[in-house]
Parts: structure tokens; sequence; C-alpha cells
């Protein structure tokens, strides 16, 4: 657990790093960026919920793999034009996602599956969508 705390704020650490490498300024284009999510086909933030009693280890185990993969899948998509400071947080991602399905072996629970991979193809065409897809 503290191994994957470690990546964690590695990768939270490595966000700024990204996001230096836009020329875009989020705070202007806000309706262009809403119009370019839904035209490039990135799917929603998971939303937060409040613990309760049926937010066990699995459950948490589970949806931060596929939290896991949706930030790998989105970041991959991205790769033609990424950084290397992208790259470091693709793989950043790869080795937290491990941890992860360690965790859940070692504590016997359901794997994450290949299968459950959230299923989605972004549609990048120029510099313009491939920076509103990174931000």
């Amino acid at each position: 657990v503290e191994k994957a705390q470690s990546l964690v704020e590695k990768l939270i650490r490595g966000i700024p790093s990204v996001q230096q490498d836009l020329t875009l300024d989020p705070s202007s284009e806000t309706g262009n960026l809403q119009l370019m999510v839904k035209t490039l086909g990135i799917p929603p933030a998971p939303t937060f919920k409040a613990l309760s009693e049926h937010f066990t280890l699995e459950v948490c185990l589970h949806r931060m793999s596929l939290g896991l993969q949706l930030h790998h899948s989105l970041l991959g998509a991205l790769s033609p034009v990424s950084s290397s400071a992208m790259t470091h947080l693709l793989t950043d991602i790869r080795d937290l996602q491990a941890l992860v399905h360690k965790m859940q072996d070692q504590s016997q629970l359901s794997v994450t599956s290949e299968s459950e991979k959230p299923g989605f193809i972004l549609s990048i065409s120029g510099s313009y969508d491939a920076q509103v897809a990174t931000h």
C-alpha cells in the first residue's frame, strides 16, 4: 500500500509537467472545451460517492483498477502526440495498476479483467484536439 501511495504522489507531481507542454488556456476556452469533449469522445470522469457499508476493499480496488485503465487508455490514445512527461505518467499508471492487481490477488479478491476496460476511441485530428484531450 505504501508503494502504491508513493506512485500516486509521483503521478500527482507529474501532472503539472504534462500541462506545461500545453499552449491551451482552458479558462478562456470553457465552451469550446465542453463541445470538444463530446466531439472527441472523451468519457466523463467518474463521480465521487460517499463511503458506505457497501464500500468494501474489493469495491475500492476494483474502482481504482477501472479508473487507472481509463486514464491509461486516454493517455495511450494521445501517445502519437505525447511528451516524455506523459510517457512517464503512462509508465507510472501501469505500475500502479500492477500494484492494485497484486493487492487484489493477495487479498484473494477478484482481479479486474481486461474485458472490463472502458471502451472508447478518441477522434484526434490535430494539435488543438490533442491539447483539449490532454487537458
